[in-house]
């Protein structure tokens, strides 16, 4: 029930719709092809979309996605951030800000 609240809740925040033919082709999970994205996936996609066209540092999103004691370092961030926009096909939404981060571009 997660994975599709969050599916439904990126389709209408990047497309400022709300009725689902709307935001069928923003969205594969809408198009025929189901869109399998790991637990850690889903929590930086959300993430991003809560602070959509707000640029996030890759410490941030590791403070709030993967938590305070994460021992790991920030390219963990770039993996899933690659990871994000293959699945989704959203090499032009999930914008890289120069030495910071990343940002989740919206419409609307």
């Amino acid at each position: 029930m997660r994975r599709l609240f969050t599916l439904l809740l990126v389709a209408l925040l990047m497309t400022g719709m709300a009725s689902a033919p709307a935001f069928a082709e923003e969205l594969p999970a809408y198009t025929g092809e189901p869109v399998e994205l790991t637990p850690k996936e889903y929590d930086l996609l959300e993430e991003l979309v809560v602070n959509r066209n707000i640029a996030l540092s890759r410490d941030k999103l590791l403070e709030n996605v993967w938590g305070y004691d994460y021992m790991g370092d920030t390219r963990t961030i770039d993996v899933h951030i690659q990871k994000l926009r293959k699945k989704l096909g959203w090499e032009n939404r999930i914008v890289t800000v120069y030495k910071l981060g990343y940002r989740l571009e919206a419409n609307g």
